[in-house]
């Protein structure tokens, strides 16, 4: 009788447990009937989340003790729904909720009294915790691509420097039109121009994957121009990045692999913080590693692989005397040499990279009017990247001798970002004061790797350093700012002035990455793939702005409100700019409102865009002596 008693519970509890180990679908809805992509389904009490589809439907692995799922949207109010309650489950319906947006935002005006709410433009926030652990993704730009409307962040293949950072577009605007902020303090940009015709060609951007995304709290959006609050580089709109202040230690692993068993990704991160003199102070660190294998998505091609010149055959099949007779011919070269055609495919994905950061913010309050803060941030970056594939019938482009059966080029970077923010924050009876200074620098170097310099000849080595770039900011600023209330009216003034000096430079790398030799008459100038930065391209140039700004807005019994906002700015190299903006909002329930804004803004040429060149001498086409190809600037 015991046994069958014990059989009998081993029965009920095996029961139990595969029920509460079911796999639970459903789909959300506004209460107007409309999906709910990206709502967040906790599964209680063990914690497990996913996120919506873009049609509103989930699917969430529930744990052993799951008894229940909870369903919250940025916007809306949250559901607590029973497992064992399937009608519900198919059909949960969220509540548009003011309270759930009425998060007070920093970014938009320089006195925090606005939320996404009352905003008069349009403002999105991210917070980094609800959202990590639901999506495949590690970095920045591709967790604000997935949450942000408007914002696009693309992987670009075979595209020398811009292989390795990736460039941003908001609102369909340019990497270099949006703005991004560490604290509300300027980010400098990386010393990357867009050139090999990719998204944001001929522009430059901010690497916004150079800080980690476990140091984050949230992200602030402002899509919208605001040139005339923080620069004429804020056409597009402003990414304010908003690092944690919280103390204790937390650390993730994660891991992943394509479909195809390529493009490996390990994340490791951890982050720390703790609270000193009294909880006066706090120290909050953040380390990450991401390394990422490269894909590949190639193909068989129809090009001619080996020298026909003999024949009057070059470049492809479809252009050869005897398409078939070509190919019979490749296909025995091939068989002689024990060789396949997947042997000579292009490389086309995403490029191989390591990256890693190590981020440190801190704050102290001296006494009840006064506090210091300093954030610092270092980021090590190694790439692998692929370009064009040299076939051995590429006689002018390859040296037999070094590379009998061609060569598939590889251009390595290393790229080294730095940047310190120290301020302090002073309270003088109802004005806020803000003092800042804003450091930072990248450095852009290349080598290439598995390539030769066909002018050389023999003597053509197969690795180059092929030089580098680099660019450095420096952003001093002074904010004041002043609330004054008078029974439902509220003036929010803000006024200030900032300095801000650049500097961009490119070094000339080795000369055989460069240089055209007579060694080998057919031969081409410079390394194949990526042309060394010549002396001819080596530059240092530098500027400075000075800028002054003012912005206010008056909300009149939180029915109207009128922002204004207008900023001088005055270049060394490029003259001056005067910009401005117009914001209104009328609130005509709690829940309707109106609200629209106009601005102006101009975005001055950055150095790199006036400096920038990357050209080398080479055999006219007529061979009427030497001419210069490349990149040039004005």
């Amino acid at each position: 009788m015991r046994k069958q008693a014990l059989t009998l519970a081993a029965i009920t509890l095996f029961s139990t447990t595969l029920w509460a180990q079911q796999v639970i679908q459903g789909k959300v809805k506004s209460n107007s009937n409309a999906p709910l992509p990206k709502a967040i389904i906790t599964a209680l009490p063990s914690k497990t989340k996913t996120i919506t589809n873009a049609d509103g439907s989930f699917t969430v692995n529930t744990k052993a003790g799951d008894m229940a799922i909870v369903v919250n949207h940025i916007g809306f109010g949250s559901r607590t729904i029973a497992l064992n309650n399937g009608s519900e489950l198919n059909n949960i319906v969220l509540t548009a909720s003011v309270s759930q947006i009425d998060e007070v935002v920093v970014i938009g005006n320089r006195r925090a009294q606005r939320s996404v709410y009352n905003s008069t433009t349009p403002v999105d926030v991210v917070r980094i915790s609800d959202y990590k652990t639901q999506v495949p993704q590690a970095g920045v730009n591709e967790l604000l691509q997935q949450f942000v409307p408007s914002f696009n962040a693309l992987k670009q293949s075979a595209s020398d420097g811009t292989e390795h950072i990736d460039p941003i577009s908001l609102r369909g605007l340019g990497p270099d039109q949006v703005l991004v902020l560490i604290n509300g303090k300027r980010r400098h940009t990386t010393s990357l121009i867009n050139y090999q015709n990719t998204v944001g060609n001929g522009a430059v951007g901010t690497d916004m994957n150079s800080i980690p995304t476990s140091a984050i709290e949230k992200i602030e959006v402002l899509r919208d121009g605001a040139s005339a609050q923080y620069g004429s580089d804020a056409i597009a709109g402003v990414v304010n990045i908003i690092l944690k202040k919280n103390e204790g230690f937390t650390a993730g692993l994660t891991a992943g692999v394509t479909g195809r068993g390529d493009g490996q990704s390990i994340n490791f991160n951890a982050n720390y913080g703790f609270g000193f003199a009294k909880d006066k102070g706090f120290v909050n660190i953040t380390f990450e590693s991401n390394n990422r294998g490269a894909t590949n998505r190639t193909q068989n091609h129809d090009l001619i692989i080996f020298d026909q010149s003999a024949q009057g055959n070059f470049f492809a099949y479809a252009f050869a005397n005897n398409p078939a007779a070509s190919r019979a011919f490749d296909d025995a070269q091939l068989a002689a040499r024990g060789l396949t055609r997947d042997d000579f495919n292009f490389r086309v994905g995403d490029a191989q990279s390591l990256n890693q950061q190590l981020f440190v913010n801190a704050g102290y309050q001296v006494n009840a009017t006064t506090e210091l803060y300093v954030t610092a941030g270092a980021s090590y970056r190694n790439g692998k990247g692929f370009g064009f594939r040299r076939l051995p019938s590429e006689t002018s482009n390859v040296i037999t001798a070094l590379h009998p059966n061609g060569f598939q080029p590889s251009l390595n970077s290393v790229v080294g970002d730095y940047s310190l923010i120290a301020g302090i924050r002073k309270s003088i009876g109802d004005w806020k004061l803000d003092f800042s200074n804003t450091t930072g620098t990248n450095n852009f170097e290349y080598e290439v790797k598995n390539s030769n310099n066909s002018s050389l000849g023999n003597n053509s080595p197969i690795n180059f350093n092929a030089g580098s770039h680099a660019f450095t900011q420096n952003t001093t600023n002074f904010d004041v700012s002043r609330t004054f209330t008078q029974v439902n009216n509220i003036l929010n003034l803000a006024f200030g002035a900032e300095y801000r000096w650049e500097q961009y430079q490119i070094k000339a790398g080795d000369e055989a990455s460069w240089r055209l030799y007579n060694n080998n008459p057919n031969g081409v100038a410079g390394v194949q793939s990526f042309p060394g930065f010549s002396p001819a391209n080596a530059v240092k140039a530098d500027r400075s702005n000075v800028a002054v700004y003012a912005d206010a807005d008056w909300s009149f019994n939180n029915k109207f409100i009128v922002a204004l906002a207008g900023r001088f700015e005055n270049y060394t190299d490029f003259g001056n700019t005067l910009n401005g903006k117009l914001a209104l909002r009328y609130n005509f329930t709690n829940s309707f409102a109106l609200r629209g804004a106009v601005s102006t803004g101009f975005r001055a040429p950055s150095l790199h865009q006036q400096y920038f060149s990357n050209f080398y001498s080479d055999i006219a086409q007529n061979g009427g002596g030497i001419v210069n190809k490349g990149i040039f600037n004005g």
